[in-house]
């Protein structure tokens, strides 16, 4: 017990080192490539002001501070979220092969993106929080009706047959909606959306 207890801390702290050194390069490398340890010296900067002579320009601070760290603290928040959704799903379901793309939760979250959007309700209904809360809504429609069918049968892959079916089905709901009820401008805010990206963080 206690040497288990051990290995589970040392991979805990290797992961967490890994996890520093990779949003060290994610942060220095770009079109303009700062040196890892002018990264670290940047974010200690401003954290503990004082501590490091300055020796980098205000460009490369704002690069650091204002533009690539955010995007790779967020890039990690979000990794860290679909580890646990992932987690949570194989633990509901007790099936291991159970995730967010196989219970049908993501093409349900994009299917009610994509008619809020269509629909031009936008950020009109709850402002900034329409799009997300429509996400949502949308997620737990498939992984509610997973559940509920698949549930019945003593088989826990049932569970990953029906989302596999309702991921189907809302998957063809989302190409219908863009195919013929969106215009160009619609088109061109859910493939952003769906794609994904960290460029606003």
């Amino acid at each position: 017990m206690t040497r288990t207890r051990y290995g589970y801390g040392a991979l805990l702290v290797g992961l967490a080192v890994a996890l520093a050194i990779v949003l060290g390069l994610a942060v220095s490398l770009g079109s303009v490539r700062i040196p890892v340890g002018d990264v670290w010296a940047i974010v200690g900067a401003r954290l503990a002001p004082g501590t490091f002579a300055t020796w980098w320009t205000a460009a490369r601070e704002s690069i650091v501070i204002d533009s690539r760290l955010p995007r790779a603290l967020t890039a990690a928040v979000v990794g860290a979220s679909l580890a646990m959704s992932g987690a949570v799903a194989q633990a509901v379901t007790r099936n291991p092969l159970a995730d967010p793309y196989l219970l049908g939760v993501s093409s349900g979250a994009g299917f009610m993106v994509v008619l809020v959007s269509v629909l031009g309700f936008g950020a009109g209904l709850l402002g900034v929080f329409t799009i997300p809360v429509a996400a949502f809504v949308g997620a737990m429609i498939p992984l509610f009706l997973a559940l509920l069918i698949g549930g019945r049968y003593p088989q826990p892959t049932a569970i990953i047959l029906v989302g596999v079916a309702l991921a189907q089905i809302f998957s063809a709901l989302i190409t219908f909606c863009i195919l013929v009820l969106a215009d160009d401008r619609h088109v061109t805010s859910v493939m952003h959306w769906i794609a994904g990206g960290f460029g606003d963080a």
